[in-house]
């Protein structure tokens, strides 16, 4: 394995300890396009209750398999299905739900069923790892709300690549957090610590821990748009404070709560 796969692998493991701790034990977890399953066993070795890995190529599932026989890791079951047909029917729900390097590899509509589909299984919370549209050059419709970002071709003859289809969607940072929250999940955190530097350098790469919650009011609140204002405390600078007294005069500025 690679040093970036190391990293990501321990960056993973001091999460699902940060936030499931010894609950860890009770809980069950879902690693979807597992491909070698090395997170499904990791999750095992921290004393899962229960593992489940699903991976579309039964060629990557091999090494996963021989490892967790040869470890006596028994509560790790690995499944060669599609991910795309996920749902609390077939295999029950999930504290825990690993997302990584799945979600950009999936074309439109289905990568916004599938965003569905993980919050259907999910009661705890989600560790979506994935790229996103640096530009919203692109814009698509699913159920009433637009998403923006771009195309990305794939090459479905690579072992890491989609399974059939030839292009998918990366959506824009503000879209992928606008789709996390249609789909239910209640609040979403960025991750920066533990710092993989070779992943940290992409400005289109991301971790996000999606949780699972109750709301606490009935709407969802407001969503994220494509591009913010630049805004900065007035103290920084002159031209942070004229900014500052022009945008006071048209209704803005900064909150008062933080003056």
């Amino acid at each position: 394995m690679s040093s970036v796969g190391v990293r990501r692998g321990e960056r993973i493991a001091q999460l699902v300890a940060d936030l499931s701790g010894e609950r860890l034990q009770a809980q069950r977890v879902l690693d979807l396009g597992c491909n070698d399953g090395g997170f499904s066993l990791q999750a095992a070795r921290q004393g899962a209750r229960e593992v489940v890995g699903i991976e579309g190529r039964e060629a990557n599932l091999a090494q996963g398999i021989a490892r967790r026989d040869a470890e006596g890791l028994e509560q790790v079951k690995f499944i060669q299905g599609d991910i795309r047909d996920l749902s609390p029917e077939r295999y029950g729900e999930f504290d825990v739900v690993l997302c990584l390097g799945v979600l950009y590899h999936l074309d439109v509509p289905e990568v916004f069923e599938f965003a569905h589909r993980v919050a259907s299984v999910c009661r705890g919370y989600a560790l979506v790892e994935t790229q996103m549209g640096v530009a919203a050059r692109e814009r698509v419709e699913f159920e009433g709300r637009i998403y923006e970002g771009v195309w990305y071709g794939e090459d479905v003859a690579q072992p890491g690549a989609s399974l059939d289809n030839r292009r998918s969607f990366w959506p824009t940072k503000a879209s992928l957090l606008n789709l996390l929250a249609d789909v239910g999940f209640t609040s979403v955190a960025e991750v920066l610590n533990p710092y993989v530097p070779n992943l940290a350098a992409y400005r289109d790469h991301t971790l996000l821990v999606a949780f699972k919650g109750e709301p606490m009011r009935d709407d969802r609140g407001d969503r994220w748009p494509q591009r913010l204002p630049k805004m900065v405390h007035p103290a920084q600078g002159l031209r942070y404070f004229v900014r500052d007294r022009v945008a006071r005069r048209r209704g803005g500025g900064l909150p008062s709560l933080f003056r």
